[in-house]
């Protein structure tokens, strides 16, 4: 296999290698949701406990529970306790929200932009 396809392997498995046992929060569910969704799945077994979108169109299959981020607010199914991934650009209002609830960057969220793209610098 191609070198660059196993760095991009190894970069995505050893997040979410760390979601084993866990509750998942899937953040985002545009191409990277459903890329992450299906990987997650495919290579390692892991299903979304929550898919927290704004996009509640058709394209998104009904067996995932969708919620939106003011779950962050109420605790619903202790989601405090379940790692977040976060496909969606990581702005100040997502980091806020993220941090009121509790959650660490890169040990209880993870933003896979970054971990796929680099962080911009």
């Amino acid at each position: 296999m191609l070198k660059v396809f196993d760095e991009f392997r190894e970069r995505l498995d050893r997040v979410m290698i760390k979601a084993f046992g866990q509750r998942v929060a899937l953040w985002g569910y545009g191409y990277t949701g459903r890329f992450l969704e299906w990987y997650a799945e495919y290579y390692h077994s892991i299903e979304m406990d929550f898919v927290i979108t704004q996009d509640w169109s058709a394209r998104i299959p009904y067996h995932f529970p969708l919620f939106r981020d003011t779950v962050f607010d109420f605790d619903y199914k202790d989601i405090k306790d379940a790692i977040v991934w976060l496909a969606i650009p990581e702005d100040e209002s997502v980091r806020e929200k993220l941090q009121k609830a509790g959650y660490i960057k890169n040990k209880t969220y993870f933003n896979f932009l970054e971990i796929v793209f680099g962080d911009g610098r």
